[in-house]
């Protein structure tokens, strides 16, 4: 059922008590934004149409002064849908017509999308208020100009100076369960992949239990499908469960660009061992090769400079700090980790 306001627009209070001060346009501005239904806030200001030339009033403020009165006349039933200031900011700008058209042409939109699937920027967790949604926003961009950007766009052939980025935020979710595509999950380690010595290993029975059912699994199915239809290419699918609230939700999507690529043609190797010598260790295979080569310990990422090129990279976890090494490795071989971790 829905919620009855605490006041009619006219007698909101603070509206009110201003509204033969204020110009006759403003005052029906504030008037329009106070008949808004309760779950319908005033939308923010659209692309552009804040100059940054710091006006008195901005657009900004005069924004937060109508979704204060709105705010103020339905009280606690006021209901904000993060998803609606979004997708009207989208809309309004056109912004969703243009990736349609992006992904209308096949070529151009592969390509495009293909260039940016790297994730060589930063991210950044737990930020709460605006104050510091914005300086995450700066570090987002800053992060451009990191040693690795700098390196992936070298090798790449990019333009340093003629680069866009778009910073994507969304909502904190508790996601003890986690994946990717359409494939059945098993609950992740949750080792932390910097500091895995001071994080202990759960149970091995709990690391192998199925975190989802076959109602959930058969709804990520359909929301990959959905999501490979509209780019028109295979698609790295993320997704994350709310331990909370049991909700699923997408959290990231880009295109699959390592078994999509492959020859479908070639028929597979078969590897024949000539001499068996004694087994030094043993764990989960992710490759699929076989080869005979030395091995190289590097434990802190300061030793990556000790790696000798073609040899098994031996360590504790990887992280992107690693890439160039791991580039230069026959083969990688962790203490943790699985088919979902980054050395995978």
């Amino acid at each position: 059922m829905p919620p009855s306001p605490l006041y009619t627009p006219q007698d909101v209070p603070s509206f009110k008590k201003r509204r033969n001060r204020l110009p006759n346009t403003r005052a029906k501005q504030l008037l329009r934004a106070a008949e808004r239904d309760y779950n319908d806030p005033p939308p923010p200001p659209g692309l552009g149409e804040c100059c940054g030339s710091s006006c008195d009033p901005c657009v900004n403020d005069l924004w937060k002064e109508e979704l204060a009165i709105w705010r103020e006349r339905w009280g606690d039933g006021a209901v904000e849908d993060g998803d609606f200031s979004y997708w009207h900011y989208i809309d309004s700008n056109g912004i969703r017509k243009h990736m349609a058209e992006l992904i209308a042409d096949r070529e151009l939109g592969k390509a495009h999308l293909a260039a940016t699937v790297q994730a060589i920027r930063e991210s950044y967790l737990n930020i709460v208020g605006e104050d510091a949604l914005l300086n995450a926003c700066r570090r987002h961009y800053a992060s451009l100009f990191t040693d690795r950007a700098i390196r992936y766009r070298q090798a790449k052939g990019f333009n340093h100076l003629r680069i866009s980025l778009s910073v994507g935020v969304q909502r904190m979710i508790r996601s003890d369960a986690s994946g990717f595509g359409a494939y059945s999950p098993s609950k992740p380690s949750q080792a932390l992949a910097r500091r895995p010595r001071e994080t202990p290993q759960p149970p091995k029975a709990e690391r192998f239990a199925l975190v989802l059912g076959d109602p959930e699994l058969l709804q990520l199915a359909r929301w990959v499908c959905t999501i490979e239809t509209a780019c028109s290419c295979p698609m790295d699918v993320e997704y994350a469960k709310d331990s909370l609230t049991n909700a699923l939700f997408i959290v990231q999507a880009r295109p699959e660009t390592v078994h999509s690529r492959r020859d479908a043609t070639v028929a597979f190797k078969m590897y024949n061992i000539d001499h068996k010598g004694r087994t030094l260790t043993t764990g989960l295979a992710v490759g699929d090769a076989a080869l005979s080569v030395r091995l190289c310990l590097i434990e802190p990422a300061y030793e990556m400079d000790k790696f000798i090129n073609a040899c098994v990279l031996v360590t504790a976890t990887t992280d992107p700090d690693r890439v160039p090494i791991m580039e230069r490795a026959a083969a990688i071989i962790t203490d943790y980790g699985g088919r979902t971790s980054h050395a995978a």
